[in-house]
């Protein structure tokens, strides 16, 4: 086996995490310094490093504070406080994730949509699954099918694929047809499925699987389009 298909054989081991992310997601963190969660008795409030309540222990469940604000559950429903212990976005949610770049996933009636940090819907909840945005898009399913909005709540890329994962590089891998292929940010389907597994894009390369072969795209960024410069090849 040669030093290049041993390298591509390296690279197949983490096709199956291949729509996780384009770059790295760190946890929520209590970024608030002196604002910790605390426990009193059945209910949850913040305290300080000296157990000094800060927030008073009132809520059903809190977790830590993530860009200025902490989602926090009340009487069965989420929603957002700021430091103050001011709610932001009253409970009313079923669930609703943390905040990162400002806009967090919410849940109600079982459908999702997006939210600001001042409460607003951005996109419209309406969906069976909502993924926050990436390169000023997010991946949105409804009916088993996926497509893409932007930060209007617009649907920019139908919804048409049986799978899509996150912009990385202004490409984005989809599935149709059960083969794999890319589009753009307009959702030009700059390279057709014909593949069974694809990597996200990084450094204008794709990782690419056809069953017993592999290759490698190159993105022409100045062209809008790609071309391949390693064809999959059979690895012996």
């Amino acid at each position: 086996m040669t030093k290049h298909q041993l390298l591509l054989l390296l690279h197949l081991l983490f096709l199956p995490c291949l729509f996780i992310s384009c770059s790295k997601r760190s946890l929520p963190q209590s970024e608030s310094v002196g604002f910790y969660p605390y426990r009193q008795g059945e209910y949850w409030g913040f305290c300080d490093r000296k157990k000094q309540i800060r927030i008073p222990c009132r809520y059903d469940y809190v977790e830590p504070f993530c860009e200025g604000l902490a989602k926090v559950n009340y009487k069965g429903k989420w929603g957002f406080i700021d430091r103050q212990g001011q709610w932001v976005v009253p409970p009313q949610y079923e669930l609703v994730s943390s905040f990162k770049d400002v806009y967090a996933v919410v849940t109600l009636n079982k459908l999702r949509g997006i939210i600001d940090r001042t409460g607003k819907v951005v996109v419209p909840i309406q969906y069976e699954t909502v993924e926050l945005f990436y390169e000023g898009r997010a991946r949105v399913s409804r009916n088993g099918l996926w497509g893409f909005v932007d930060t209007q709540g617009k649907e920019v890329i139908p919804l048409i694929y049986e799978e899509v994962g996150p912009f990385c590089e202004s490409m984005a891998p989809i599935r149709r047809k059960g083969l794999y292929g890319f589009i753009n940010l307009k959702g030009k389907e700059v390279i057709p499925p014909q593949y069974d597994e694809v990597d996200l894009f990084r450094e204008g390369l794709a990782l690419v699987k056809k069953i017993y072969l592999l290759g490698l795209y190159q993105q022409k960024r100045e062209m809008g389009h790609s071309a391949t410069i390693r064809p999959c090849r059979q690895l012996s």
